[in-house]
């Protein structure tokens, strides 16, 4: 598994935790994990393609932020690629 993909999944996981959290507070319990598997039905494609035009894939701070897949970021600080090497 690419370095890549690993990094994707573990935002994209973030991502429907914090939706789930969020949906679970609304409705005051856990939404279950066919929460889960309509979000990535229902969101999985817009999320992806959100984080292909996203600055957050080539972020440092991605796994800690990335789940907001923004266009643009004050926090942003490019991945080191030198010193990833």
């Amino acid at each position: 598994m690419s370095d890549n993909f690993d990094k994707f999944m573990r935002v994209e996981l973030k991502r429907i935790e914090v939706d789930k959290w969020i949906k679970g507070e609304k409705i005051k319990a856990d939404p279950g994990n066919t929460y889960v598997e309509n979000w990535v039905g229902k969101n999985g494609k817009d999320f992806r393609d959100a984080w292909n035009l996203s600055k957050c894939k080539s972020c440092r701070f991605c796994l800690g932020c990335g789940f907001e897949v923004k266009l643009m970021c004050d926090n942003f600080e490019p991945i080191n690629v030198s010193a990833a090497s």
